[in-house]
Parts: structure tokens; C-alpha cells; sequence
């Protein structure tokens, strides 16, 4: 029974760690700053996944027409997608 405790108590404090680390802004989210390997994975998964049970619809057609091309250059300029993701010159 006892090291049922043990365990329990580990579980808690090491969740509490997690946490901690986390929630406490120690885990760097930016950009520029690569990811932990475990959370690139779990990353990946839930991209998977949710792909996999939401996307319905087929891709766009027409992506080789250069005027396809640049009216979604547009729209990324016009939307402010440039803000985060940056563009051509622009960091």
C-alpha cells in the first residue's frame, strides 16, 4: 500500500513539475526557438489527427497558374498574415 502511495505522490509532484514548467513560461513558444523533441511529436500527432477527422474537402485546384498564385500572395499581404509569418524580406 504504501508504495502505491509513493507512486501517487510522484505522479502529483511530477505533474506539478509539468505544469510548473509549462504554465510558468520556462517553455519557450517562439518561432525562431526549436521545439522539444516530445512536444514535436505530440505536435504532429494532433496535426495528424485532426487532419484526419476535419478535412473534407479536396485542395484547391489550379495551384500551377501563376495569377492563382499571386491573388493568394495578395490576400497573405492584404489579411496581415505577413505580420506573423513573415514574407519575402520581411522577418
Amino acid at each position: 500500500m504504501r508504495i502505491l502511495a509513493a507512486v501517487g505522490a510522484l505522479a502529483i509532484v511530477g505533474a506539478l513539475a509539468v505544469a510548473t514548467f509549462f504554465f510558468g513560461g520556462f517553455y519557450s513558444v517562439a518561432g525562431a526557438a526549436p521545439d522539444l523533441d516530445l512536444v514535436h511529436w505530440a505536435l504532429v500527432r494532433v496535426r495528424m489527427a485532426s487532419i484526419d477527422r476535419h478535412a473534407d474537402q479536396q485542395p484547391p485546384a489550379g495551384l500551377d497558374d501563376p495569377a492563382v498564385i499571386q491573388n493568394g500572395a495578395r490576400a497573405f499581404a492584404t489579411i496581415g498574415c505577413v505580420n506573423c509569418h513573415g514574407a519575402p524580406g520581411v522577418k
